[in-house]
């Protein structure tokens, strides 16, 4: 199936549970996916799996207030 084919998907929460589901889902179906998140780790590794697993594009990018522009 191809119903998100050459759309992006943009998966806040990506990192786990069902943000996580969501987000293999899209990228199944054909979107570009960017996974949001703010464990790091987790969003990362995420983003690596659908990579891997053939999608044809997924980026991590975070939500951590700590890693924020400007933030101490």
């Amino acid at each position: 199936m191809s119903r998100v084919r050459d759309k992006v998907a943009i998966v806040t929460g990506g990192a786990l549970g069902l943000g996580e589901a969501s987000a293999r889902m899209l990228a199944r179906e054909g979107a570009k996916v960017v996974v949001t998140d703010i464990k790091d780790e987790e969003g990362e590794r995420v983003a690596q799996a659908i990579a891997e697993a053939g999608g044809e594009r997924s980026t991590f990018t975070t939500t951590s207030p700590s890693r924020a522009p400007g933030s101490r």
